[in-house]
């Protein structure tokens, strides 16, 4: 025998449903009309910003046109600004290269002190100098970008004797321009050895700059 308690009558029947699809329509409104509209909304508001600042009257063909030659544009800042970054920066081994991401700034200290190291033997090697001596490494200098303040590069300055031979001078002056890499100059004091007329002295103060990247074209 059904206990009478779970007996709905039809009146009950007929009021549940109706409660039920008064439930249903009020959550098709709240999470699709009430989104529809408010995307409406936004979409009018954005069409009324167009048409204040006058783009909404740009010419689509002549839209496209101006994306193209701002891309060609930044296309061509990027390739000389990687040119420019071969040119000056401290030439590296791309295991140093690589060693220099996620580093510490003692860490790059000493990998960008090896590197200039073995350049000066590289001059050595080559006979560009006869020697280099009493060479002293101080910490980056963070050079930024004005607006973002990210790192553009560093300059790592330095000072060094070397011992050149008087015909090499232009050699030695010159290597800028043969290797594509240049040191910054900021102080040279030549003397020439009394013993020795064909050896002059350098006591160089230079720079080396070191990038972290370069910009993918």
């Amino acid at each position: 025998m059904t206990s009478s308690r779970f007996k709905i009558s039809a009146r009950n029947q007929i009021l549940l449903l109706f409660g039920s699809i008064l439930l249903a329509v009020f959550c098709f409104w709240f999470f699709g009309v009430r989104d529809i509209q408010q995307k409406r909304a936004e979409n009018k508001r954005l069409r009324e910003t167009l048409k204040q600042s006058g783009l909404a009257n740009i010419d689509r063909k002549n839209l496209i046109d101006a994306i193209k030659q701002q891309t060609q544009i930044d296309q061509q800042l990027i390739k000389d600004w990687n040119t420019i970054h071969q040119r000056i920066a401290l030439p590296m081994s791309p295991e140093a290269r690589k060693k220099l991401k996620d580093t510490t700034a003692a860490e790059r200290y000493e990998i960008v002190k090896e590197q200039i190291q073995q350049t000066f033997q590289n001059y050595v090697n080559t006979g560009r100098v006869v020697s280099f001596r009493n060479f002293t490494l101080n910490p980056s200098i963070p050079h930024l970008h004005n607006e973002s303040y990210e790192r553009l590069f560093e300059e790592y300055r330095m000072s060094v004797n070397f011992t050149i031979l008087a015909d090499k001078l232009y050699d030695f002056i010159s290597t800028d321009a043969e290797d594509d890499f240049f040191f910054i100059f900021n102080n040279i004091r030549i003397t020439s050895s009394t013993s020795q007329p064909s050896l002059l002295y350098f006591n160089v103060t230079m720079s080396a700059l070191v990038f972290d990247y370069l910009y993918e074209e």
